[in-house]
């Protein structure tokens, strides 16, 4: 492993400072979970990192009445899931955040450190999809909001200069009376471990009627939602076994998987279906039982 120097600014101006001085040998680290695995595996070599965690403004969840919450890039896992607000309207964020490892892993891990990896396996990263999420990003003289769709181009890859920092995620709050998520994945092991395929499914009751978004991570270069697939679910109110097929075949169109060391090409194919499956029943169970019986 390359030894590097390591800053901790204690503001964003110390942050830009640096960045601006020698943005092209330094790399961003907020948690660290993943930077400093890549480092010791030599997949990255900075010359610098800049360690984000000291800086306060980056640390806060601020809620914004019923419109959503302004998430710091320096907020942990365990954080989000404790949140009441988050919990309420952003389930399967929730489940995705359980499934990304251990309570001691998310005491460090962040939620805008995940995103900001931009590895196709991200466990967070398909229901933040289906909630729309947007990343903030500053440099020190400008502030621009992407939806993460934009945010991430291809794995490891982002919309994002040397010289600009991703300092907040905005997760709007769905306008429904009933809001219900799933995120269920396959790996090896539970947690720890890196998932093979994994599904997001959201469904948000508007007067009665729901309107499903569904993700998927690590089948493409990046998470992807279903559009097509979610247009089948949202067709009528009633899903039957012909549109969940119909549905499993829109996901299978969309997703491009790999063979490596975790999983066959073919694996994936099979499992994600079974995931889809699983995760639409889940849902449709949530809303009955969540929902008295709608």
């Amino acid at each position: 492993m390359r030894a590097f120097d390591l800053f901790r600014p204690k503001d964003l101006y110390q942050a830009f400072d640096r960045l601006e001085l020698n943005g092209h040998e330094t790399m961003l680290m907020s948690g660290g979970t993943d930077l400093l695995i890549w480092i010791k595996k030599g997949l990255v070599s900075p010359k610098e990192v800049v360690d984000l965690g000291s800086i306060d403004s980056l640390s806060h969840t601020e809620l914004r009445g019923n419109d959503g919450v302004l998430i710091g890039t320096n907020v942990s896992l365990n954080r989000i899931i404790s949140h009441p607000e988050i919990k309420r309207h952003c389930p399967a964020l929730i489940e995705a955040c359980e499934a990304h490892s251990d309570a001691v892993v998310r005491n460090k891990a962040t939620l805008v450190g995940n995103v900001c990896s931009a590895v196709p396996s991200g466990d967070t990263i398909p229901p933040l999809l289906c909630y729309e999420a947007e990343v903030i990003i500053q440099t020190s003289c400008s502030k621009r909001q992407l939806p993460l769709s934009q945010f991430l181009v291809g794995p490891r890859k982002k919309n994002l200069s040397k010289t600009e920092i991703v300092t907040h995620l905005w997760i709007p709050f769905p306008k429904a009376e009933l809001s219900v998520g799933v995120y269920r994945r396959a790996s090896r092991r539970r947690a720890l471990d890196l998932a093979q395929a994994a599904v997001a499914c959201t469904v948000f009751l508007h007067q009665g009627r729901p309107e499903y978004r569904l993700a998927v991570g690590a089948l493409s270069p990046v998470p992807v939602r279903i559009r097509e697939g979610e247009r089948v679910l949202n067709e009528t109110y009633d899903i039957d076994k012909e549109k969940v097929e119909r549905v499993v075949n829109s996901v299978q169109k969309a997703i491009r998987p790999i063979t490596d060391v975790r999983g066959s090409r073919e694996y994936r194919f099979a499992v994600t279906a079974e995931l889809v499956r699983e995760s639409l029943s889940l849902c449709q169970t949530r809303i009955k039982t969540e929902g008295g019986g709608r």
